[in-house]
């Protein structure tokens, strides 16, 4: 499992580092262990024995019936050395089921009709900057949800930001749900309440 705390928390959908772009192809992209994974974007480093390195990619399981997942993958290198080493796989949205399944097809452009609805969920909300990096998919539950990956920052002193799986359920009255995306697992939901700070 992923250390918590001391991430250094650096988003970029424009590349990777260098030793971490040597382990993918040409095209960021990894064929390991019956799956396949697709470079989203770079969300950060932690120093432990080297450097680690998150990466958000699309997974896909080579079943024959390709199953689409969203998994962060961590990296570490060492200064001084060539090597690289993954030292840790872990699947944060699953994709599932034909009704009340997330269906997982990752950019990093927003569609607009999930951009729409963040904002009007947002429209109320205080406490933190919400900014989306990612669409991940879509969930079909009493309308379309909207299923994002986005840094999260307290709008206090100093605050440092966050990364979250942010769900986006507009039908009715807006709604927004966060779960970590670097320290918890896809199921451990927070919902925080309007007019409160969002924080961990």
């Amino acid at each position: 499992m992923i250390k918590l705390g001391g991430w250094d928390i650096n988003v970029s959908a424009s590349g990777m580092p260098q030793k971490i772009a040597s382990f993918m192809d040409g095209n960021g992209v990894v064929q390991m262990n019956n799956c396949e994974y697709k470079f989203i974007a770079t969300l950060g480093t932690q120093q432990v024995n080297g450097t680690n390195t998150a990466i958000l990619a699309q997974q896909t399981v080579l079943t024959g019936k390709d199953v689409n997942n969203a998994a962060v993958l961590v990296f570490n290198t060492k200064p001084g050395s060539m090597d690289v080493a993954l030292v840790e796989t872990r699947v944060i949205v699953e994709s599932g089921g034909p009704f009340g399944g997330i269906s997982v097809n990752m950019s990093t452009i927003i569609p607009e009709e999930a951009d729409e609805a963040l904002k009007a969920a947002l429209a109320e909300f205080t406490g933190s900057k919400i900014e989306p990096f990612a669409f991940i998919g879509t969930q079909v539950s009493k309308g379309v949800n909207y299923i994002l990956a986005a840094k999260t920052t307290a709008t206090a002193l100093n605050a440092k930001p966050n990364l979250a799986i942010v769900t986006v359920r507009p039908l009715l009255e807006p709604k927004l749900e966060f779960s970590r995306m670097l320290d918890k697992g896809v199921n451990d939901k927070e919902e925080p309440k309007l007019g409160y700070a969002f924080t961990w």
